[in-house]
């Protein structure tokens, strides 16, 4: 513990520098994100705690280099399992993410015969390949904004011959057609709605999906807590009246991405 703890304390001396890399350098990137996950991950979500005197500047920098992190690892390993120089399952992260939504399938029932929407599903779509095949075969629709993540994600789950299973369109969440006299609303269409961590602006989002999905449908909502809000953006100052919590799942040790499964309240 005491090793632990001096990891920590060293780690935080050194945030300020790590907040003011360059992200145009995938190399300095990646060593800097790797070297927060060596420490932040060692303990689960819950027992552990984000230094309460980090400035927000400095937060706000770190989410960025994260988010810039897995982008690039996301871009890179598209295009090689693209060009069949890889496979989906040797992706850095994929143990991790088969981790996240085995939680995610159990936390909100998701069954094989559900049709599921992910929003923000990016250039890689690891989740949503996990969701269908974790689940024995669900359909799952993305919405990404980013149309180059989204012709990425095509050629992959083409090469991949998921391309019936899983379908991707360019369209923001919070863009989902709003139910009118003569149409439900389209979210409506859904058991399940996952908001991936990085979708953005998350209030929007959840806000139109309060408004566009069904009383049955479940909202999985990812989120960070504990010193993983170094990494991510947590859900705390998010609105969720509207809504009842019906479940949650917690980031373990070597994990980054704890959630809330939601249902619109009666």
């Amino acid at each position: 513990m005491s090793s632990l703890y001096d990891s920590e304390k060293k780690l935080k001396l050194e945030l300020p520098s790590l907040s003011r890399l360059e992200l145009t350098s995938p190399r300095a990137v990646n060593g800097a994100a790797l070297r927060l996950e060596s420490v932040l991950l060692q303990r689960s979500a819950q027992h552990s705690e984000a230094p309460v005197d980090v400035t927000s500047e400095t937060v706000a920098a770190l989410h960025a280099l994260y988010e810039r992190y897995e982008t690039n690892l996301e871009k890179k390993y598209a295009e090689r399992v693209i060009d069949r120089d890889a496979q989906v399952e040797t992706y850095p992260l994929y143990e991790r993410f088969g981790g996240l939504t085995a939680k995610e399938i159990a936390a909100a029932e998701i069954q094989k015969t559900d049709n599921v929407l992910f929003i923000g599903s990016g250039p890689f779509p690891v989740s949503p390949i996990l969701l269908h095949q974790q689940s024995g075969g669900a359909r799952i629709h993305c919405f990404d904004s980013s149309q180059e993540a989204c012709d990425t994600s095509r050629r992959l789950v083409a090469r991949l011959g998921l391309q019936r299973a899983i379908t991707i369109d360019r369209k923001a969440g919070q863009d989902a057609r709003l139910p009118s006299a003569s149409a439900p609303g389209e979210m409506s269409e859904y058991d399940v709605v996952v908001v991936a961590l990085l979708a953005q602006p998350k209030q929007k989002v959840l806000d139109r999906i309060q408004k566009t999905a069904s009383s049955d449908t479940r909202v999985v909502l990812r989120t960070s807590e504990g010193n993983r809000r170094l990494l991510y953006a947590g859900a705390e100052d998010i609105c969720i009246s509207g809504f009842k919590e019906i479940g949650a799942y917690h980031a373990g040790a070597n994990e980054t991405i704890s959630g809330v499964v939601l249902q619109r309240a009666a």
